[in-house]
């Protein structure tokens, strides 16, 4: 069977049935194929609820995959470009934000292997930003923005972030958030 007379639900198919065996190069080839199959008239009628694109979609993808496959440079550069795309509004906005928090992190902590000490210091900062970012829109992220302290020794900031956000409602509210801050408050 040729790929090429696949229609693009099965391609959609493929490029997630890869990215959850992580198989992470051939999941960018598929959704990268699934993009491929769209005009601009087509991507308008398939938005989702959210309003978002299922080009869109597949990026997000394609960047999660070249994380998982530790080329986080790609999937920094990536994830901005969507940044660009999308309205200061837009909710997708958010999980751009998050992602970026954690792909400048894994770049810093597992990306080129002669990074001087500036530069990874850079990409921290970079990660943690992001993070914030992702953080002041949606109570979700307290765990991993205080993970970006603790992964780094900042045992005390860390800390402080868990319990600070152990007392918020939101937390208090959701027993999987109050039990995760419960998790790493315990570390």
């Amino acid at each position: 069977l040729s790929y090429l007379r696949w229609s693009a639900e099965i391609i959609w198919a493929v490029a997630m049935l890869n990215y959850k065996t992580h198989n992470y190069q051939e999941s960018i080839f598929f959704f990268r194929e699934y993009i491929s199959r769209f005009d601009e008239e087509k991507i308008n009628k398939m938005r989702d609820s959210n309003n978002i694109s299922p080009i869109l979609r597949a990026k997000i993808y394609i960047g999660y995959s070249f994380e998982k496959d530790e080329h986080f440079a790609e999937a920094i550069k990536l994830f901005h470009e969507i940044e660009t795309e999308l309205d200061s509004d837009n909710e997708l906005l958010i999980e751009i934000y998050h992602g970026l928090g954690h792909f400048y992190n894994e770049y810093a902590i597992f990306g080129k292997t002669d990074m001087n000490v500036e530069e990874k210091s850079q990409y921290i900062s970079q990660a943690r930003k992001y993070m914030l970012k992702a953080l002041n829109a949606k109570a979700d992220y307290y765990s991993c923005f205080g993970s970006l302290f603790h992964e780094y020794g900042d045992y005390n900031i860390a800390d402080n972030i868990f319990r600070y956000a152990s007392e918020k409602d939101e937390i208090k509210n959701s027993s999987e958030l109050s039990s995760e801050m419960k998790f790493y408050i315990a570390q």
